[in-house]
């Protein structure tokens, strides 16, 4: 005879059962608290402004920017205004905001680094309304003044590349208004003149960084009457050929002073067709009979070149005539501009 089968009890699992519903109803009421707690969190207006404030920790400031509806452009960079920024404001890794006042719906709080004050935040309502009853804000940062107050302009030889903050300027960059050495209006062909571009990029951010390239040699920037020029580096070698050969044709030219040279023996060194060499003609010159001719040493002063082609120097020594029964002294200054034609060098003219 078979045993009766005992009836199992149904308490255990329905225990189990209603605590698990119990402990999925305790975590779904957790997690939506947390998402509340963490909505209303979200929601307040200092957490918009804490953002707002790590952008200035964390140097963003391509978004700052952006929010402040600043122009970036070709020469002022986002590396410029940080530059400036950091400059102006010192370190920006302590950045703090402080609600500052309320204005109606609005709330204002002031963005500081230190004690310096970086700007005002407003925040206003946006009215969007989420899932659990909290709206979000609208962020409006005040407008930091940059005065854009710098200018760069520099004046170089055609040909030239011109460099601000390692960027090469653009012809559009070029204005009006060159350079000129006047000396060299003395030759009938214009064009044998050294020939200036003055570049100008102005309401730049920070004082520029300029650099000049001239058949790819550096070149060296000088400031004279408050105008910056671009020469090109005077070699030892360019120094010694301007040295070298100035001091020959102010010899010569010395000894056709006193009839010793013709213009015909000169003329080699000079440009015919220019207005020097026609004043050259009706020079008046002085001739002794049994004349010595001497000098002493040759000095150079204002070393110049304009470009591969031209250079000017100031020359100057003593020279002697001795006629006979005295010896005449003369101190002379000569003011030499030289011009390269065919790969040659010739005076283009020479102011006494």
């Amino acid at each position: 005879m078979a045993r009766p089968m005992k009836k199992r009890s149904i308490f255990v699992p329905v225990t189990i059962i209603i605590f698990t519903l119990i402990f999925i109803a305790i975590l779904l009421v957790w997690e939506y608290f947390y998402r509340w707690l963490a909505a209303y969190e979200d929601s307040q207006p200092s957490y918009y402004a804490e953002q707002v404030v790590q952008l200035y920790r964390d140097g963003k400031f391509e978004e700052i920017l952006a929010m402040q509806g600043e122009t970036v452009n070709r020469y002022n960079t986002i590396d410029e205004f940080s530059e400036y920024i950091e400059r102006v404001y010192g370190d920006l890794s302590q950045a703090s905001a402080y609600k500052s006042g309320v204005d109606g719906e609005n709330v204002i709080y002031t963005v500081y680094t230190g004690n310096t004050k970086l700007c005002d935040i407003t925040l206003s309502p946006d009215g969007n309304v989420n899932e659990y009853g909290f709206s979000g804000w609208n962020v409006t940062m005040e407008k930091f003044d940059f005065p854009k107050k710098y200018t760069a302009e520099v004046c170089v030889p055609k040909g030239a590349t011109v460099y601000l903050n390692g960027r090469a300027l653009e012809e559009w960059n070029r204005i009006d208004g060159g350079y000129a050495v006047t000396a060299y209006n003395d030759l009938d062909d214009k064009t044998l003149c050294p020939q200036f571009e003055t570049y100008r990029v102005a309401n730049l951010l920070n004082e520029p960084e300029i650099s000049v390239k001239y058949n790819d040699a550096d070149m060296t920037l000088t400031k004279e009457n408050g105008k910056l020029f671009a020469l090109p580096e005077i070699t030892e070698e360019m120094e010694k050929q301007a040295k070298d050969f100035s001091s020959e044709v102010a010899v010569e030219y010395a000894l056709y002073g006193i009839i010793e040279r013709s213009l015909k023996d000169i003329e080699p060194y000079l440009v015919v067709e220019s207005e020097y060499y026609r004043r050259l003609k009706y020079f008046q010159n002085d001739w002794y009979v049994n004349n010595g001719f001497s000098h002493s040493d040759i000095v150079h002063e204002n070393l110049r070149y304009y470009d591969d082609e031209h250079y000017s120097v100031r020359v100057s020594f003593t020279y002697y005539v001795n006629i006979g029964y005295r010896t005449n002294e003369y101190d002379v200054c000569y003011d030499m501009y030289f011009v390269k034609i065919n790969n040659e060098w010739k005076l283009a003219t020479m102011q006494l």
